[in-house]
C-alpha cells in the first residue's frame, strides 16, 4: 500500500514503528498487523509498505522519524 507522506524524500531511510494506544486488545491486533510489514520504500511524497503474504486486515497508525 502506498501512503502520502508530506515532506518525505526518496533518499530518506526513516525509522518506523506502530503507534499503540491504551486498549490491550486493539494493541495486540495492531502489533500483529505491523508484524506482517516486511519492507518500507520511500519516494518523494509517499511511502510504500510491503507485507509478508496478505496485507494486514487491520488498519494501524505508524510513525516515521527521518534524520537528515
Amino acid at each position: 500500500q502506498t501512503i502520502a507522506v508530506q515532506g518525505i524524500l526518496e533518499s530518506d531511510n526513516p525509522l518506523a514503528d506502530v503507534v499503540l494506544g491504551t486498549d490491550i486488545a486493539t494493541n495486540g491486533a495492531h502489533l500483529d498487523a505491523w508484524a506482517e510489514i516486511t519492507r518500507i520504500v520511500t519516494s518523494d511524497g509517499s511511502v510504500t509498505l510491503y507485507a509478508n503474504g496478505a496485507a494486514p486486515a487491520v488498519a494501524f497508525t505508524m510513525q516515521l522519524k527521518v534524520v537528515r
